[in-house]
């Protein structure tokens, strides 16, 4: 894995000291190399800002409004991922924009914590996957598949409420996906642990739906599970 580039754009020394601390504590539990670089002005951002994996901006810099780099980033580095810090109260504003999280002032750790957790988790199934929408092909990352379903003609795909499809088999996919997030649990049924909400007795829920676990199954798919929350904690 490439070094993971992060910036810390906020004119808070405290601020500074706080999240090199923790994404410094975060990083060397797991493994993860990683540089940080501190700006305390958006101008010095925004000439760079193509370096960078993971932003953490201020909503109020002396220069500029954070929102209005947020559009820069968006323009010059579509992949960042972007946290918008705040004490303002902004947070629909932040999420009108789609950034990846939204963190209140003071920081908590915890939010903190939260916050690179799941990022992690983002760095699952990246790979991308053609699948098929009314003829039409499309790319999605395979960690955008909830569930896939088997049936006689093609397989479908549940991405984000779309249904999309494939004619492969289950068995043929199973070279095809990331076998960290996906897990085959029974003759016409795999489903991605990253949307996983809950497994018991031999059920699990995704999206407010229930999956059946087969018995031939159980015991490869609870350890599936146990596996799992390693890359979750």
């Amino acid at each position: 894995m490439k070094k993971m580039m992060i910036a810390i754009c906020d004119d808070d020394k405290y601020v500074h000291y706080l999240l090199q601390e923790a994404i410094c504590y975060f990083m060397n539990k797991h493994e993860i190399e990683y540089e940080v670089v501190i700006y305390s002005l958006g101008k010095e951002l925004i000439s760079e800002v193509e370096r960078f994996d993971l932003i953490f901006l201020d909503i109020v810099l002396p220069d500029f409004d954070g929102y209005e780099i947020e559009k820069w980033i968006r323009e010059k580095n579509k992949a960042c991922k972007i946290i918008i810090m705040s004490a303002s109260g902004r947070r629909k504003e932040a999420f009108h924009i789609n950034v990846f999280r939204f963190i209140e002032k003071p920081i908590k750790i915890g939010m903190l914590e939260e916050a690179l957790q799941a990022l992690k988790l983002t760095a699952l199934g990246k790979e991308l996957i053609k699948l098929y929408e009314n003829r039409r092909i499309m790319e999605v990352r395979q960690n955008e598949i909830y569930y896939i379903e088997a049936y006689d003609s093609s397989t479908e795909f549940v991405v984000s409420g779309r249904k999309l499809r494939r004619d492969i088999s289950l068995k043929s996919l199973t070279n095809i996906l990331d076998k960290r997030i996906f897990i085959q649990i029974n003759r016409k049924q795999m489903v991605n642990g990253l949307f996983i909400t809950e497994y018991k007795d031999g059920i699990l829920y995704i999206d407010n739906c229930e999956f059946r676990v087969s018995r031939r199954r159980k015991r490869e798919v609870e350890q599936f599970l146990k596996e799992f929350k390693k890359h979750d904690r």
